[in-house]
Parts: C-alpha cells; structure tokens; sequence
C-alpha cells in the first residue's frame, strides 16, 4: 500500500519539517491550505508525490475530503497565543474524529508550556505536569483530551515534545529568528534571560526526521505515545559561542525588549500572551530521550555547526 499522509499547518514550522521528511521516506503527501495561493511561489510543491486541497481545519468535510486513503495526519496546525482557546479545541476535536473516520494515525507536536520550572530542570515523558500559565494549562489539557479519545475511540495519537523550533525552513514566528537571525547583521544577538541555564532546541529537519522515524515504527508503538526530543540542549552562552564561529567575530549581547513587548501588550493580546513565558528564559529546561533513543538506537543530530551554516543562508542572512 502506498504510504500517504495529510499535512495540517504546512506553513508552520512543524507541519513543514514534516512534510518534507517524509517526502523524503517515499511517502505521498495531502497538503490542506486554506489559502492555496501560498504554495504558488515554493519549490515544494513541484514534487508528483504532493497533491493540495484548499480547505480549513475548522470544517469537518474538508478533513475527510483532503485526508482520503491518508494512514496518517499530521496535525501541526498553530496559531497566534490568544486564539488558542477559541480555535485549537474545536480544530483537534475535528482532527481526532477524522481520523477515526479515515481510520488513520495522529501525529502532533508537543512543547515545554507543560512544565513548570520545578518540574525539571530535565523533562522525561512521565516527569510530573505542573504548569503556572495559561498556555501551558491549555496544552495539558488538549494532551490530556486527545490521550482520552485515543484510548476510547481507539485512534492512535503520537506526541512529539521539542523545544524552540529552527533552521533553514524556520518560519516567522521563531524565536531563535528573533534572539539570533534578526540581529546577526547588526553584529549582536538578544538574550531572553540568563545565558548559563540550559535550553532545549530543536533543529526542523532533524526533528523532521525523527517524526517520519516514528510513523515507520507506528504499527509497534500504543495507541497513545509521547516521545521527547532532546534537540540541541545549550546554554545561550554555548549558543552565541558556536554562532560566533560560524560567521568569524564575535558578537555583542543585549537583552531582548520585554519593556518593549510589555508596553505593546497594551494594544496587543498576543503580546500580553508572550510576556506570561518570560520565565523560561532564565531557567534550566531540557529533555530526556532515552525512550526515543531505545525506540530508533540512532536519533538524528545535524552537528552543529552545518546545522547553523545551511539556516544562516537560507534565510540570506547578511553578514557585516
């Protein structure tokens, strides 16, 4: 049978590294948009093995239209922080009974917003959830709610956890875009918070990768799974020292304008969202993945420094 895949939130960072690692495996590709116009000008969709369907996920009948003879959905649908609550509990309750429908499996990506600081500082699948914002109730919740229907409805969900996405493919909402990219031709980088504390990073097309790994693997694994991602775990320090070799000069540090996001959050309730995360700059946060290991002996790990050279020029960072 041909192994073929719906794509959800393909202009996200997630629902991308996806596709394209699974192109990669020989897989056949539905890619829902609800605005068709924004694949006429990426190379992406030259490929044979990709055919799109304009739709919403908020529709029902799009779902099933779009993910026919599909095995599995890749549900990396994400929008701006405050319409989470609004839009994402109807959109998964949409994804959760189409695939029930098509009979497929759910791959969705999961973050940090669970934990709490005390939580860690190293986050393992079954490491307690005690999350202090309103983000990361939210995701709790929605792991929570889609574990359920999974073990009753017999659909099976994985959850793929990563820390703050990046690399060559990395859209505008990255933060390693605004920390590194955005001030790299301005000899300088921002730090969010301390620069000696782990943090976990994940580069898009390793973690591609481990995602198109693990719906090989689909048939072996439970109906509910969370695998963690360990990424690359770096202080900031090791961050801005590893980029600092790669463009040959070293490069001032400033501190990110969270005076700035706090008096625009004023006018903008995506900005008062983004200042609830401020904390988790400053604190120690980074994953176990040793049941992720155990599952693929090998998990992808782009050295560094290619990693860094290949995004800095797809993203045609110029360089002082």
């Amino acid at each position: 049978m041909q192994k073929k895949a719906l794509i959800l939130g393909f202009t996200g960072n997630f629902g991308r590294a996806q596709a394209e690692a699974l192109l990669n495996d020989g897989w056949q590709l539905n890619i829902m948009l609800r605005n068709p116009k924004k694949a006429e000008d990426d190379a992406l969709f030259d490929n044979t093995n990709i055919s799109l369907f304009k739709g919403d996920a908020m529709v029902f009948d799009d779902l099933l239209l779009a993910g026919q003879d599909c095995q599995v959905i890749v549900h990396g649908v994400n929008m701006a922080y405050d319409l989470w609550p609004n839009l994402m509990p109807k959109i998964t309750d949409n994804v959760l009974n189409a695939a029930k429908n098509l009979n497929a499996s759910i791959l969705f990506p999961g973050n940090i917003y669970n934990f709490a600081a005390e939580d860690g500082p190293i986050y393992h699948e079954q490491s307690p959830q005690n999350p202090t914002t309103k983000k990361g109730k939210f995701r709790k919740q929605l792991e929570q709610d889609m574990a359920h229907f999974a073990q009753t409805q017999g659909v099976q969900v994985i959850i793929l956890r990563a820390g703050d996405y990046w690399g060559p493919k990395s859209s505008e909402s990255s933060f390693f875009k605004y920390l590194i990219m955005d001030n790299l031709p301005k000899g300088k980088v921002w730090l969010a918070g301390r620069d000696d504390v782990k943090h976990a990073w994940a580069y898009l097309p390793d973690l591609g990768a481990v995602g198109a790994a693990l719906l090989a693997k689909r048939e072996s694994l439970n109906l509910f799974e969370i695998f963690h991602f360990k990424g690359n775990d770096l202080t900031m320090d090791e961050m801005i020292m590893a980029v600092e070799a790669v463009v040959g000069k070293p490069l001032k540090r400033s501190g990110f304008p969270w005076l700035f996001i706090r008096l625009m959050g004023v006018f903008n309730k995506g900005m008062r969202e983004m200042l609830e995360l401020r904390f988790m700059g400053s604190v120690a946060q980074s994953f176990n993945q040793d049941k992720l290991t155990s599952l693929l002996d090998e998990v992808p790990n782009t050295p560094l420094e290619g990693a860094l050279k290949a995004t800095f020029k797809a993203h045609h960072i110029v360089l002082k």
